[in-house]
């Protein structure tokens, strides 16, 4: 079995889902040759066997892709959640604080008006 490695690279928003799909395709693609050109004649044999062998290799490399392609999948989706929910959570905090600012704005308005009442009760009448 040959050693795996992890690798890392970046790319563009806009490329995941053509990049996702260039993974896909080389996988499938890799089951299909295995399907196409294996051919065991003697079942019962050792060439039999190297054949099943290379077959089951091939699967684990496929499934290692498949698995490496979840995770992109996973990782972008739980991405598109946590924007989703920041956006919804700034909304809210956008909605509160103008709710709170029209809150204090009444309540200075008010107590602005109660002012102006009560200088218009104490207001000295002038002579005219």
């Amino acid at each position: 079995m040959t050693q795996r490695i992890n690798i890392q690279y970046s790319i563009n928003m806009e490329s995941l889902p053509q990049e996702v799909n260039r993974l896909l395709r080389g996988t499938f693609m890799k089951l299909e040759e295995i399907t196409k050109t294996t051919a065991i004649d003697n079942v019962l044999s050792l060439a039999a066997t190297r054949e099943i062998e290379k077959v089951r290799l091939t699967l684990i490399d496929v499934d290692h892709a498949l698995n490496d392609i979840n995770n992109l999948i996973n990782g972008y989706l739980a991405y598109e959640t946590q924007k989703n929910i920041s956006q919804a959570t700034d909304t809210d905090e956008t909605e509160n604080t103008e709710q709170s600012n029209s809150g204090e704005f009444e309540e200075k308005v008010a107590r602005l008006q109660e002012a102006i009442a009560a200088a218009k009760e104490n207001e000295v009448p002038t002579p005219g």
